[in-house]
């Protein structure tokens, strides 16, 4: 497609709408409802293109030495003599990334490797401050939570089910912390009110009078590194 390139169409009998993916190359994928044409679907992705190169940008940025991560870790690339496969480590406060001199840090193989490198020292930061920052805002406001689960959600900053169950994505270490917490409460008030609608922000804003602002922002941050 001009502008896009090489972009892959998948029907798929469970979709309900036409989504728009990037993968961590760039690609653009699109999945669509199997009632809807390929044109159709062809004419909604060029509609979405100035929104499609902005997001083609954010994935094509690199991690670089010295980058933060996260609230808490620094990444560095080390290349060594005669070294094999990319290979990398997390240890206390340090993600290292260690590949062949031979390559550079902007190699795919070696971005990947810090890729899950990173992701990894995430979910350990997650697991470490988000069950504790989020039994407190329970507390404090007196909602009932029963379960708390950390993981990478590839699409949403957290999840809450009927049992009061909630996930928290550990990209959430990314986001400044007022949006940490928005998110947090966010949460919380889904154990109260389910489903999104005029009664679930009513009953947020009962708590946060600005959580129709920090909802805006959130938008202009993804979750991924």
């Amino acid at each position: 497609m001009p502008e896009l390139g090489f972009v892959v169409f998948n029907k798929r009998r469970n979709s309900r709408s036409i989504r728009i993916s990037l993968s961590h190359g760039g690609q653009v994928k699109v999945t669509l409802p199997k009632w809807v044409t390929y044109h159709e679907a062809q004419r909604f992705v060029t509609s979405k293109t100035p929104w499609i190169l902005d997001q083609k940008v954010k994935v094509d940025k690199k991690l670089v030495n010295g980058q933060q991560i996260g609230k808490y870790h620094s990444l560095a690339f080390t290349p060594l003599n005669n070294y094999q496969n990319p290979r990398g480590f997390v240890k206390e406060h340090a993600i290292t990334v260690k590949f062949s001199d031979n390559l550079s840090s902007d190699d795919p193989l070696v971005q990947a490797c810090a890729q899950k490198a990173s992701n990894k020292a995430l979910l350990q930061e997650a697991k470490a401050v988000l069950p504790a920052r989020l039994n407190m805002l329970a507390n404090e406001h007196n909602f009932k939570v029963s379960n708390i689960n950390i993981k990478l959600l590839r699409s949403r900053w957290g999840s809450c089910n009927s049992h009061n169950e909630i996930t928290l994505n550990s990209h959430l270490m990314l986001l400044p912390w007022h949006l940490v917490d928005y998110v947090l409460m966010h949460e919380l008030i889904h154990t109260k009110v389910m489903k999104h609608g005029k009664d679930f922000w009513n009953e947020f804003k009962s708590y946060d009078s600005n959580a129709l602002v920090l909802r805006k922002e959130i938008k202009t941050f993804r979750s991924s590194i």
